[in-house]
């Protein structure tokens, strides 16, 4: 696992999906039963990835699809991608074998057989959690002038002096461009420099490189809270956690997603999580987890967690808005 220093940073807001445009490399193989090419009808596929609980995995997964089609021509192609969809033209109907690997889980397959009988025939592939992530492929150890940039690079990033930072990062990245260490931090200092596309790309090399940086993929789920993609937020921070087990601010920003979903119940039992681990670091947590008590019904408890919050918090707009939330819980019977 590698030594982190924990940089406290607020949300990050992000979107990166790449299209690629159809590519198909299809060898015709010696045709004994004496169909025609004129026979063969290409047909669009789509494989749409999913995890488990039927969400977005919030990471970008490798999909592919090869086999053979019915009148033998092998089949290996390049997807066009939106979202969590991958479409294919295969040469015609076939069996084919869809092949899903992501950073975190295990490698899926799916064997389809796909006939004339369904225009645009779509398939899921669901991705299950690698409980036992692997080290990364890239080495946390350094050669000696590679660490001493990374070093420096963290140490002025700690004092947000950002150009000094980026000079030594993005000299530590040239150095060692598979380092997992040095694609975190050097994603970081791009957030604080505000490009943020710049900053998930190297957060996700991070990941990709150590299934186990658990730093990585709270900075990932923060990024699709502050987009609004909740549901995408809640499976990585859900899987950071596995990693990152005491992070007060995950299980904070997780109940959130959920409060977020409408699942009041989960958002509740979050914040409360959040609370138990963090104490008075985490107080600001109490108005969350009174916003899930109102919801919920449980109108006692929503009363002590805004008191609860409003002695702990200094004057904002949230403790106004706490304040009118206790206002009018208190006065309806």
């Amino acid at each position: 696992m590698l030594t982190r220093t924990v940089l406290a940073f607020s949300l990050l807001a992000w979107g990166l999906f790449m299209g690629i445009p159809p590519l198909s490399h299809a060898a015709q193989k010696n045709n004994s039963n004496g169909q025609t090419n004129a026979a063969r009808q290409p047909l669009q596929v789509t494989i749409v990835v999913r995890d488990t609980a039927g969400a977005s995995t919030g990471i970008t997964p490798n999909v592919q699809l090869y086999g053979e089609a019915q009148d033998g021509t092998q089949y290996t192609g390049v997807p066009r991608n939106k979202g969590d969809q991958w479409t294919f033209i295969v040469p015609g109907p076939g069996m084919y074998t869809a092949e899903v690997n992501a950073p975190g889980y295990k490698t899926a397959q799916r064997i389809i057989s796909i006939t004339n009988e369904t225009d645009n025939p779509q398939y899921d592939v669901t991705l299950e959690p690698d409980n036992q992530p692997s080290k990364a492929k890239g080495s946390s150890i350094l050669a000696p002038k590679a660490r001493a940039e990374l070093d420096q690079g963290k140490h002025a990033l700690s004092l947000k002096q950002f150009d000094e930072a980026k000079a030594h990062l993005e000299k530590a990245l040239h150095l060692a461009p598979t380092s997992p260490e040095v694609n975190y931090y050097t994603g970081l200092l791009y957030y604080y420099l505000g490009n943020l596309s710049a900053a998930v790309d190297r957060l996700q090399k991070s990941i990709s490189m150590d299934h186990g940086n658990g730093q990585a993929l709270l900075a990932l789920g923060e990024i699709y809270y502050t987009q609004k993609d909740y549901p995408r937020a809640t499976n990585v921070l859900e899987q950071a956690l596995t990693l990152e087990p005491d992070s007060w601010r995950a299980e904070a920003v997780l109940g959130s997603s959920y409060y977020k979903q409408a699942d009041y119940e989960r958002g509740r039992e979050h914040a409360q999580k959040a609370l138990t681990i963090g104490k008075d670091e985490a107080s600001g947590t109490s108005f969350l987890l009174g916003k899930c008590l109102a919801a919920l019904g449980r109108k006692p408890e929503a009363i002590a967690a805004f008191q609860a919050f409003l002695e702990q918090q200094p004057a904002s707009d949230m403790t106004r808005t706490a304040q009118a939330m206790l206002k009018q819980l208190q006065s309806t019977p």
